[in-house]
């Protein structure tokens, strides 16, 4: 008898289920013969020291800090290397001592160094270890230029343009702290004090400003080009969702000239920690510093100290009128307005609803004393993120 049509067609599908179902069975059987890789370097508990600073050149403090490594495994914050003592040493044997301003940070303050001399940082932690850098010479840094901003692809990119007419710096590195304005969907005049509901005295809270800085290493430079300019080079790019390009933003920039190999090592610390991942990414590498160890030449030292002056510009920017307040996501878009309590439901103490553990904040009282309109502390306290004293440079 020949077989029906559908009666191949259905032969033909239980062949393809069971190969789906052998391969699945094959991948299962290899993944549960893999162990994890945790090579002893990993897993080793060194603790190898790490500095990271610099020499200021101009009337500003210079600041280093220490800390130690741990391993990949630990998830809390590196111990810092406290009462250490550090010095700075000149070629005529002029010694400036720093100061343990916090645990782990020691400050040079009141010392100009001039440009063009060279020192060395001396380090000596508390359990006898001594650190020396290589020669550090001071650089001057060229001012910048200009700050400048374009809309691509729905954000915006901000560009960073400096020069040196010595055509002498050739290696830059920028840092940045931006701070952008904050206002909540709603106001509350209302403060909940010892579980009761009061009339707020403090500032209000629904407007607020946020202050972060850069992580991501910034560099930039002429090397390969006749005239020590650059233009447009791109500093950071903002996405127009961004609540930072709602209200108002400004951008706060330093640039530092640095050494040939003060670049090299900020380059190769880049590819390291943010360019891993993919196929074609480096491979992960040691990271070589210019600080060695006096008592034992093997032991690794990790960070990189150089000496420079710092330049810095500030610039403030509206959202472009090209970028669609359409992508803006502010994270009050879940904002909504409650009866606390709810109608028709048995009462609960205010402490219940309002305040630091109720998760809401007064916004208008209905019943004196027992019924408010509310909001989520989120949607009317802006402390959350930012805080409400006015920056010293935003403008009125």
């Amino acid at each position: 008898m020949t077989a029906r049509p559908d009666d191949h067609e259905q032969q033909r599908v239980m062949k393809n289920w069971t190969k789906l179902a052998a391969y699945a069975l094959l991948l299962l059987m290899i993944g549960s013969c893999v162990d994890p890789y945790r090579p002893s370097q990993i897993e080793a508990p060194n603790q190898y020291l790490v500095v990271d600073g610099f020499l200021n050149g101009g009337t500003g403090n210079s600041v280093i800090k220490l800390s130690r490594t741990q391993n990949l495994g630990n998830t809390t914050k590196p111990a810092a290397e406290a009462r250490a003592t550090i010095q700075v040493e000149g070629g005529t044997g002029e010694t400036f001592p720093f100061v343990e301003s916090a645990a782990g940070t020691y400050t040079l303050t009141a010392t100009t160094l001039p440009i063009g001399k060279s020192y060395r940082v001396r380090i000596k932690t508390q359990v006898g270890g001594e650190y020396l850098s290589d020669p550090i010479t001071i650089k001057q840094t060229p001012k910048i230029d200009s700050l400048n901003w374009a809309v691509r692809n729905d954000g915006l990119q901000i560009y960073v343009n400096t020069h040196d007419p010595a055509n002498k710096t050739r290696y830059y590195r920028w840092e940045y702290e931006d701070t952008f304005e904050i206002r909540t969907p709603y106001e509350s005049q209302f403060d909940f004090v010892n579980s009761k509901v009061v009339m707020r005295t403090s500032p209000p809270v629904n407007h607020c400003w946020r202050t972060q800085s850069s992580t991501a290493i910034l560099l930039g430079t002429s090397a390969r080009l006749t005239d020590d300019v650059l233009q447009r080079a791109p500093l950071l790019f903002i996405p127009g969702s961004s609540p930072k390009l709602w209200i108002k933003y400004s951008l706060m920039v330093k640039q530092y000239a640095q050494s040939q190999e003060a670049y090299a090592y900020w380059e190769n610390l880049q590819k390291t920690t943010e360019q891993l991942g993919g196929l074609f990414d480096p491979l992960p590498s040691q990271v070589g510093g210019n600080l060695h160890s006096l008592t034992n030449p093997t032991e690794p030292v990790l960070g990189f100290l150089d000496g420079y002056t710092t330049e810095q510009i500030r610039v403030f920017i509206d959202r472009p009128l090209e970028l669609s307040f359409n992508l803006l996501q502010t994270g009050y878009e879940n904002c909504k307005l409650d009866t606390i309590p709810t109608p028709g439901v048995p009462p609960q103490p205010l402490s219940a609803y309002l305040g630091q553990g109720g998760g809401y904040v007064a916004i208008k009282e209905l019943k004196p004393g027992s019924q408010y309109l509310a909001t989520g502390t989120h949607c009317a306290d802006c402390r959350d993120i930012g805080t409400t004293t006015r920056p010293s440079f935003w403008p009125q």
